[in-house]
């Protein structure tokens, strides 16, 4: 297996959405809210979400510890009186909270909508990429007698190519919008040498480059002499290619133009405000040290997780199946000219 056609490493041990559900997935994912709870607590250790926020929990919680260490009945005086007077009002704390909780809900359903923009251009690149498939392996494969055997020949090389070129296409996504992914193995296993070099030197993206090249083997199967690939399929094939095209862009669209890091600086700024005032609203309530420490740790928890959330899908490319798509899409190349060769074929009555 090369590195390619690896799995995301960044894969939740419970459910998730690095790979591709199945049905029992789903009956899982609704099972009762009691089981659901339960199995959501005591995998809680494996989050792969709270692993990246601890430090940030564990740096809030030190500062509450050396807040209560300092109105302690054994601090110094001066400190203890020091950190008094720095008391604030529950009621103040609550005016921050507020905005904090809309914004970072905000910037998570922003972030939401570029995950299903992405998950949607994935979507319509399978449809597009099996469709065309089956064009090819419908109209590019013929054995017809009455078409010259060079033609003939000629189609089904071109066909055949094509189907080489849409079956690397998810792979050569995967590898652009992927950080440190090389497709040039599976180029290389996949496409005839002469244009696995062509590929690898192309001076553009290489999805690019296969849509071109798709676009010069259409061109190539509808011109050849007593073609008997119809004009509207010749349309629906440029079609489907403007399509995979479409999708490229709301992919390369969602890579180069994040939510505003003006946005996101903010929000940060405005956390890290928070979370500095957050144990100075305990200074002088009547809570144990410990209530104390628990209610810092969760208000931070559930705080510092909704940004950390809006932030991971804001970037989906990690978080989609890609390496179950790519591998689907190449499957359905394949499949798609297995049943062109099975289909029985059915030959209508003469009239007499």
């Amino acid at each position: 297996m090369t590195k390619l056609t690896t799995p995301c490493h960044l894969i939740s041990k419970d459910t998730s959405n690095t790979k591709p559900w199945r049905l029992e997935d789903w009956e899982r994912h609704c099972a009762s809210s009691i089981e659901r709870y339960t199995r959501h607590v005591f995998s809680w250790h494996k989050s792969t979400s709270t692993k990246s926020i601890l430090p940030t929990v564990g740096l809030v919680t030190t500062w509450s510890v050396l807040i209560l260490l300092g109105t302690s009945e054994h601090s110094p005086a001066a400190v203890s009186a020091a950190v008094s007077q720095l008391s604030i009002s529950p009621g103040l704390i609550g005016t921050f909270l507020s905005p904090i909780a809309l914004v970072l809900s905000l910037r998570a359903n922003q972030a939401l909508n570029r995950l299903m923009d992405v998950r949607k251009a994935w979507g319509l690149m399978g449809r597009s990429i099996r469709s065309m498939a089956g064009l090819f392996a419908t109209y590019g494969m013929v054995a017809d007698p009455t078409i010259d055997k060079a033609v003939s020949i000629e189609m089904i090389s071109i066909s055949l190519l094509a189907a080489r070129y849409l079956a690397i296409f998810g792979w050569c996504m995967k590898a652009m919008f992927r950080k440190d992914e090389d497709d040039a193995e599976i180029v290389r296993a996949v496409l005839p040498p002469e244009e696995a070099i062509w590929l690898l030197s192309a001076p553009s993206s290489r999805p690019i480059a296969i849509l071109s090249r798709l676009r010069s083997l259409i061109q190539q199967l509808t011109s050849t002499g007593q073609s008997s690939v119809p004009p509207m399929i010749h349309l629906s094939l440029e079609q489907r290619l403007y399509d995979l095209e479409a999708s490229f862009g709301t992919n390369n669209r969602i890579l180069i133009s994040p939510i505003p890091p003006t946005y996101t600086r903010h929000t940060s700024r405005a956390l890290c405000l928070f979370l500095f005032l957050l144990p100075l609203t305990f200074v002088g309530v009547e809570l144990s040290p410990i209530a104390v420490v628990l209610s810092v740790v969760a208000i931070t928890y559930v705080i510092v997780g909704l940004d950390e959330i809006g932030l991971e899908i804001e970037h989906p490319f990690p978080l989609l199946p890609m390496q179950g798509m790519a591998s689907t899409f190449q499957t359905n190349v394949q499949n798609q000219f297995v049943l062109s060769e099975r289909i029985p074929y059915h030959s209508l009555p003469s009239n007499r």
